[in-house]
């Protein structure tokens, strides 16, 4: 729904103050704090069924934020142009913009006017944004009613916007409230990783260092909204992939530091997809650098898949180096597929005999039954070897 422009059109529509969220909030109160205290009490029907936990230090009450003078200049009808853009990406940056230079009092402001919106994407783009905004001002309060409208509604959205926010300007306080905060395992898992990606961004050698401190976190699991390349990942892994992307050799190096097992694998993989785009002769001589062994042969596999999309015959020739024969295999199909071997109108069985004619005669065979027969880089299973 198009937002109106103006501000006789809009009052109507951010007056409705009772309106379900178009994030699923339910029918719980979602108000701005008042001068009055709120008690944070938990509500029967949060998702994890447990109690949340308000740790001591930080409030159980958000005080009224005094509205300035420069708040007096954000008026709902900026909001509303700002909002009604028909471009989603003018949107963001509008909003963005808005938020850039607001104070408490108008990030409060705004969060009010944007809970009486109509429910829809715009709503729910903003109520992030704004969130966000508020987390990295006063992490604590904002927080504080994350955890209140998730425990009335069991949706913690809110919640996880406004530990991100925090990260961005105390990441260690932020993850430090979560963690007293005793969710269930996966919600917490998944905004300590989040958190954490926010944290490798500005200082990944804190971020690692807290991240190895703390082991329990560094499990595999799916990222919240499924983001993270891939859908899934290790927390190790986010935390590696940011870190190499300002020095992938130091990000190597700490991979190379974590116990040998999946963790360091997908650490290690998002490096050298991040190194090989960056520095491919680095990370060529890195690799080359590594004794023999399964974790090398994990290595070349992601070097020779991050080699495939410049060039796939290149990286076919470090195949025949991977000692484990699924993981060739696996390999192999992912670098046809970086090929454009499977196109839409099937596989060009031409171009994959061309690429894999300098593998072993047994291994080009299992690969071009896999190609004629399956028409898909994954089919016969082997992407399950690729790390």
């Amino acid at each position: 729904m198009k937002i109106p422009t103006s501000a006789n059109t809009l009052s109507p529509l951010l007056g409705i103050g009772a309106a379900s969220l178009a994030i699923g909030f339910g029918a719980g109160r979602l108000t701005v704090p008042s001068e009055s205290s709120r008690q944070v009490a938990p509500a029967p029907g949060i998702a994890e069924k447990q109690e949340i936990r308000t740790p001591s230090a930080a409030p159980n009450t958000v005080p009224e934020v005094p509205v300035t003078a420069a708040s007096r200049k954000l008026t709902k009808d900026v909001l509303a142009k700002t909002l009604g853009a028909a471009d989603p990406a003018d949107r963001s940056k509008g909003l963005d913009a808005l938020l850039a230079k607001a104070d408490e009092g108008e990030v409060k402001q705004l969060l009010d006017w944007v809970i009486g919106m109509p429910d829809g994407a715009v709503k729910r783009v903003a109520l992030g944004k704004v969130m966000q905004k508020w987390g990295e001002l006063d992490g604590a309060s904002a927080s504080a009613y994350g955890v209140d409208t998730f425990q009335q509604t069991g949706n913690a959205s809110l919640l996880r916007n406004a530990l991100l926010g925090w990260a961005q300007s105390d990441p260690t306080s932020s993850i430090q409230y979560l963690q007293g905060l005793g969710l269930g395992r996966g919600l917490s898992n998944d905004f300590s990783r989040d958190i954490l990606g926010v944290w490798s961004n500005v200082n990944p050698q804190a971020a690692a260092a807290y991240l190895q401190a703390n082991p329990s976190m560094m499990g595999t699991f799916w990222g919240f909204g499924g983001r993270n390349s891939g859908g899934s990942g290790s927390t190790a892994s986010v935390v590696a992939g940011n870190w190499a992307a300002q020095d992938p050799q130091g990000a190597a190096n700490w991979a190379l530091s974590l116990s040998a097992g999946p963790q360091q694998g997908s650490a290690m993989n998002r490096v050298l997809q991040s190194w090989v785009a960056q520095d491919p002769n680095a990370a060529v001589a890195f690799v080359n650098s590594q004794p023999a062994g399964p974790a090398k042969d994990g290595m070349v596999s992601s070097l020779a898949r991050g080699l495939a999309a410049d060039d796939p015959s290149s990286a076919m020739k470090w195949v025949s180096t991977i000692g484990n024969q699924g993981m060739q295999t696996g390999t192999t199909m992912g670098i046809l597929a970086e090929a454009g071997v499977f196109g839409p109108n099937g596989p060009d069985t031409a171009m994959a005999q061309s690429l894999v004619s300098t593998l072993p005669q047994n291994v080009q065979q299992q690969i071009m039954q896999r190609v004629t027969n399956r028409g898909g880089p994954w089919g016969g299973g082997g992407r399950g070897n690729v790390r």
